[in-house]
């Protein structure tokens, strides 16, 4: 899977940023939406390869890997995404 952009902020609650953008070396950029506010969420999008689209239609699984350095885990969500950056929360379809 490879990070792209997740297209502009859809409101004034929300940034755009890249995480590890100077850290190239050891990880690849990060172009985020990142909320502000109680839920403070960060929303990434990833594109899978040819060979892993060919791996999912197949019936491979889909695998989340968090890596949480010994702290607490924090609640994530995996899903599909539309070009509607309003999908963030689920309230518009495509």
């Amino acid at each position: 899977m490879n990070p792209i952009d997740p297209g502009p902020a859809p409101d004034d609650g929300w940034k755009a940023d890249v995480f590890a953008k100077t850290q190239t070396d050891t990880y690849l950029p990060l172009p985020a939406l990142i909320e502000h506010g109680p839920k403070g969420r960060v929303v990434t999008r990833w594109r899978p390869t040819p060979e892993e689209l060919a791996m999912l239609f197949a019936g491979d699984d889909l695998c989340l890997e968090i890596f949480t350095f010994g702290h607490r885990l924090q609640p994530v969500r995996l899903r599909c995404w539309s070009n509607v950056v309003s999908c963030i929360d689920g309230s518009i379809g495509p």
